[in-house]
C-alpha cells in the first residue's frame, strides 16, 4: 500500500511540474499626467520562449483589440 501512495504522489508531482501556465491577464492602470494625449502600452512578460499553441491566436487577438501604441516585451 505504501508503494501505491508513493507512486501516486510522484505522479501528481510530475503532472504539476509538466503542466504549463498559459494565463492571459489584462490589467489596466491609469497614471495621471499633464498631457493632452493618452498612451496605451501592452507589456508581455514571463514568456520564456513559450509557445502557446492554439492560444497564440487568442493572445494576438487580445493585443489587437487593445490597439496599443507601444508593446513592451
Amino acid at each position: 500500500m505504501d508503494i501505491l501512495i508513493l507512486v501516486l504522489i510522484l505522479g501528481v508531482l510530475y503532472w504539476l511540474a509538466r503542466r504549463e501556465n498559459n494565463r492571459l491577464v489584462v490589467s489596466r492602470y491609469y497614471v495621471p499626467a499633464d498631457v493632452s494625449e493618452e498612451l496605451s502600452i501592452v507589456q508581455l512578460s514571463d514568456l520564456h520562449c513559450k509557445r502557446f499553441g492554439p492560444n497564440n491566436e487568442k493572445l494576438v487577438e487580445q493585443i489587437k483589440q487593445l490597439a496599443p501604441d507601444i508593446i513592451v516585451i
